[in-house]
């Protein structure tokens, strides 16, 4: 017999036997909450905050954890009787007198609790290792080699049949030879790994585009890693195994809790690791953020809700192994965990057309993992005290169950679509855009815009708007009333007295370090700040240019301007909540009889933009080359919102949860919402703005700051950009660069840039948007989804293709490159992305014309080629963070074609508008898998042209910023309340 109850023996099968029975009983009485505690640890594991600063977040909830089983270790010495069978008082008692004759007298047994003492230091020193490693791994996760828990089992298998083999305990197997004994659960454990490796394709239509350089080392790195990680687990899962076996006791007899055991070994793993890592800030190369910095108060609720399940979970697996085996244990846990990765990969194919799933693949991971469960229970199941029958019955119920499994899965997911999204979304587009001019240009005359606007926005029109009317309709524009951009902007500053505003501009003005310019107004002259930044002169002037115009229409006024790329305020969200309320309130108190006139001496207000002192304080932080996605943008979200409470650590899986809202299939559908970074936490890996911008000095005040373009959530105002209005990158063909009509120009997706999205330090960049899409087109590593016509005539379906497939396939060049020199980085960044990406000859920008498709991404800031792009017979693809004053006026999917930031539609894109098809070894067509929609494409070309050179003409910014500044002039007015134009 075993010294303990259920100490794993292979000598017969009464032992086996008396194994199960110990493994029910753990089941039925202490650790029925392993199962429970594992999937609710394993589903908020999927999306939670908590992996934004891994290791940080992981030693806090261990620490946390140490606290909560010392607290139940206390409360259970407290007021526990210690009843017979009572939870944690049985280790607590002293030993049986039967079972003393095993333990040495107190001098005799210093050894073993000397051992016991180190396998106890020993284990803390391998929890803390893991934290570390934890957060390395998390961090480098789009290079992974594979899941993280199948392999464990394994191990522990080996060690069984390594210490097997080394204490030379022989059995009687009479059931299956060798593989009865502990070598058979090597052969179960090699085959839930093979299950494991099974259920990773699944999701192979749907990776992430977020790089892995092929040139570096990093992928054999972290599979080292993953292994060791591995091997870690192994080593603390057998220290646990010991130290549940042969607990630590105190010369009287009496052992250690298993909760006061575990909860030193978690707190002091927590306090070792953080002792370690302040360390590693005092060497000289160390670019680490100080420990616990970015501790951020809201996930602390999340960190407890965590550690209270994992204190669960140790009790319950510290209960498991004292009775059963330890390999048990890791082995059902990882089908466990298995199920779950095979089960949400199911889960998210039901019902929808995309992401797609192979239907053999899937059945061969569901029979797999079923197969080696069924595997490992029939080597458990003794074969003389159970019927014969039994294992038989379990395999079959086995093969039964994957088939309904499947035969459900098959019916609820939607495999093929009876129409291609991009001609629904096309016809859409053009019902929404005819009922979209009808409301911009509601009114006929004056008076009918005057109600319009009334209605619209709940006040009178400004002072002068009459005169703006007739600049408006003297000038052709086609809208009149919609200018909802414009209310949206300065609403929130209502909520700000006149005098408020009026400082805030003079304040900001007056300091350089702010990045801040200013354009004055005075007697009808616009004039530029006098000590304007030399490199950025251009900007102000061209605004002044933009002014000048309508200049002596103006009231006296100041306007400060942000010379960055970047957009520059990001109130959070409850503080622009309750201004956007105030300001609300107070425009349903507005009298409608009011004065047409602006108030007299206007310019005595706004004394302090004429004075040279320079002012000491600003209202702006140094937030550059840092994340921002964590620590600014998402504070302008509701603190319930995806991005405030989810961290999509997953890299190397697109978040189809993410892109969902407003997508249809793999298509964007609605643009305005895509700009929505509320319900996209990965948006903070997918755009050198989030990930590390170059210059951001931010405020988290309402600061009135006027911005060529902004991000979801910021409350910059937007105005035309001086850059299109100087026309800074000009669409002008010439005989030596014409534009040819769209069905006459090369078949190419066309992009020429620099890394100007962010500044890249420690790899930032393999998630910016313009280094991975040029990864994507050039030098992909992983499979894409591809939406081509299905077998049945009229229908469509997603196909998994490899890179080379995709991009053979399709009929059409890609010319994506990055000119001349990689920017904004360290230097081993530069030579990573030099050697991973490369770098190709800068063009003219009048070459772009030639090409029949145009690609368009933003920068630190907007692009300034997308309007060029438009005038153009191109079609213009266009990715974008950054929204601009036409944006509300645009329509996708018959202005330009949009692409999501994840680049998950851009093979089925390019394949409906340029056709696929598959080609022999030869280079010749074998067969076209679509054909080129060239009328598509020539029609959404064709009517961005004709947009844009109706709506987005030098003319219709000085409209716009025309309307803007009369809105401006009144927030600003000390009698803003009593001014508005009556009709």
């Amino acid at each position: 017999m075993s010294k303990f109850p259920c100490w794993p023996s292979f000598n017969d099968n009464e032992n086996a036997y008396n194994e199960l029975v110990c493994i029910c009983k753990c089941m039925k009485k202490r650790s029925m909450a392993i199962a429970p505690c594992l999937q609710f640890l394993l589903f908020s594991s999927n999306a939670s905050a908590i992996y934004y600063r891994p290791s940080e977040s992981l030693s806090i909830i261990l620490f946390t954890s140490g606290i909560i089983l010392l607290t139940i270790s206390f409360l259970s010495f407290s007021f526990s009787r210690g009843e017979p069978g009572s939870g944690l008082q049985d280790d607590k008692a002293p030993l049986p007198r039967s079972d003393l004759s095993y333990f040495s007298p107190l001098e005799k047994r210093r050894p073993q609790v000397r051992e016991t003492w180190m396998i106890f230091a020993f284990t803390v020193a391998l929890l803390s290792a893991r934290i570390e490693l934890h957060g390395y791994l998390v961090r480098h996760v789009g290079c992974s080699v594979f899941d993280d828990i199948t392999l464990l089992p394994f191990i522990l298998s080996l060690y069984e049949y390594w210490n097997f083999k080394h204490t030379k305990r022989k059995g009687r197997f009479r059931l299956g030879g060798i593989l009865r004994g502990p070598f058979g659960y090597v052969c179960e454990s090699a085959f839930l790994i093979i299950a494991g490796l099974a259920i990773r394709p699944l999701r192979d239509g749907w990776r992430s585009s977020i790089i892995c350089p092929s040139v570096t080392n990093e992928r054999r790195i972290v599979l080292w890693l993953q292994i060791l990680r591995e091997l870690l687990d192994s080593a603390i899962v057998i220290a646990a195994e010991i130290l549940a076996r042969s607990p630590i006791r105190r010369s009287d007899g009496p052992a250690w809790q298993v909760t006061t055991t575990w909860g030193l070994l978690l707190m002091g793993s927590a306090i070792f690791w953080a002792f370690g890592k302040s360390g590693t800030y005092f060497l000289p190369a160390s670019r680490n953020e100080p420990l616990f910095s970015e501790f951020q108060p809201s996930r602390a609720g999340d960190m407890i809700v965590q550690s209270l399940f994992i204190s669960i979970f140790i009790i319950s697996a510290a209960k498991w192994i004292v009775n059963a085996k330890a390999l048990t244990l890791s082995f059902v846990l990882s089908i466990l965990a298995a199920r779950h990765n095979l089960t949400s990969s199911i889960v998210s194919t039901m019902l929808e057309p995309y992401p797609s799933m192979p239907f053999v693949t899937g059945l061969l991971a569901i029979a797999l993992l079923h197969g080696a469960a069924v595997l490992y229970v029939r080597h458990t199941l003794p074969a003389d005290p159970i019927p014969s029958w039994l294992p038989y019955f379990l395999f079959l119920f086995l093969i039964l169950a994957s088939l309904l499994h499947c035969l459900s899965w098959t019916i609820f997911q939607q495999r093929t679509i009876p129409e291609h999204p991009i001609n629904v979304l096309m016809n859409n587009a053009r019902q929404r855009q005819a009922q979209w001019l009808a409301e911009a240009k509601y009114s006929t005359d004056l008076q009918g815009a005057v109600y319009e606007y009334k209605e619209r926005y709940g006040l009178p029109p400004p002072p002068g708007f009459d005169i703006w009317y007739e600049y408006a309709t003297n000038r052709s524009s086609l809208i009149i009333d919609n200018f909802d951009q414009i209310h949206r902007d300065i609403l929130p500053f209502r909520a700000l007295t006149p005098s408020a505003l009026r400082h805030l501009t003079s304040s900001m003005s007056s300091n350089q370090w702010n990045d801040i310019a200013a354009v004055v107004i005075r007697d009808g002259v616009a004039e530029a700040q006098p000590d304007v930044i030399p490199t950025h002169r251009w900007m102000i002037y061209g605004i002044v240019q933009m002014i000048t115009p309508f200049a002596t229409y103006l009231p006296d006024m100041d306007i400060v301007f942000n010379i960055n790329d970047e957009c520059r305020v990001s109130v959070p969200w409850d503080t622009i909540k309750a201004m956007n309320n105030t300001a609300e309130s107070g425009l349903s108190s507005l009298d409608y009889n009011m004065s047409n006139v602006w108030s007299k001496d206007r310019s005595l207000s706004w004394a302090l933009s004429r004075s040279n002192d320079q002012v000491a304080h600003s209202h702006f932080m140094e937030h550059s080359r840092r994340d921002t996605f964590h620590s600014i943008v998402s504070k302008s979200c509701p603190p319930d919102s995806k991005a405030r409470t989810e961290y999509q650590w997953q890299h190397d899986t697109l978040c189809i949860s993410c892109a969902k809202p407003h997508t249809m299939g793999q298509f964007l559908q609605d643009w305005e919402l895509s700009g929505d970074i509320c319900h996209q936490p990965d948006l903070a890996n997918l755009h050198g703005f989030f990930l590390s911008p170059s210059a951001f000095k931010v405020s988290r005040e309402l600061l009135p700051v006027f911005s060529q373009s902004k991000v979801s959530g910021f409350n910059d105002i937007l105005y035309p950009s001086a850059w299109n209005y100087l026309e800074k990158a000009k669409y002008s063909p010439s005989d030596e660069y014409p534009d040819p009509r769209y069905d006459q120009k090369e078949a190419a997706v066309f992009w020429r840039g620099t890394t100007s999205e962010g500044f890249s330090e420690s790899g930032t960049w393999k998630g910016m948007a313009r280094q991975r899409l040029l990864h994507l087109a050039n030098n992909n590593t992983n499979p894409v989804s591809m939406l081509l016509p299905s077998w049945s005539k009229g229908f469509f379906s997603y196909s998994t293709l490899t890179p080379s497939m995709a991009s053979q396939s399709l009929e059409l060049n890609l010319s994506i490159g990055i000119a001349e020199e990689i920017v904004r980085c360290g230097k081993k960044d530069r030579d990573v992305q030099r050697r991973e990406l490369g770098i190709t000859r800068r063009v003219q920008f009048d070459e772009h014309w030639k090409y029949r498709f145009l690609f368009d991404l933003d920068g630190a800031g907007f692009s300034g080629r997308f309007l060029s792009f438009l005038q153009s017979n191109s079609l213009p693809f266009r990715t974008a963070i950054f929204r601009q004053w036409f944006d509300t006026r645009l329509m996708p999917w018959l202005h330009f074609v949009p692409q999501d930031i994840r680049f998950h539609d851009l093979w089925s894109t390019l394949a409906f508008f340029a056709g696929a098809r598959t080609v022999g070894e030869n280079g010749k067509v074998t067969k076209v898998l679509m054909k080129p929609h060239t009328r598509e494409g020539g029609i959404i070309a064709g009517e961005g042209k004709k947009w844009a050179e109706e709506t987005l003409r030098k003319e219709d910014m000085e409209i716009y910023l025309f309307r803007l500044l009369l809105e401006w002039g009144r927030l600003t007015d000390d009698r803003r309340d009593e001014l508005g134009f009556g009709g």
